[in-house]
């Protein structure tokens, strides 16, 4: 493997964390409203 495959290969990687922890924080925003949602229906 060459270096610019290495360089090519951690760029993917660190993409795809990327990707990966947007769509966590997506997640957690979503249950967020959810929760919000819930406690504005109790009032």
């Amino acid at each position: 493997m060459n270096n610019a495959e290495l360089v090519w290969r951690l760029v993917e990687l660190l993409l795809q964390k990327e990707k990966d922890l947007n769509q966590v924080a997506l997640d957690q925003a979503k249950n967020n409203t959810k929760l919000d949602d819930q406690k504005q229906n109790e009032v």
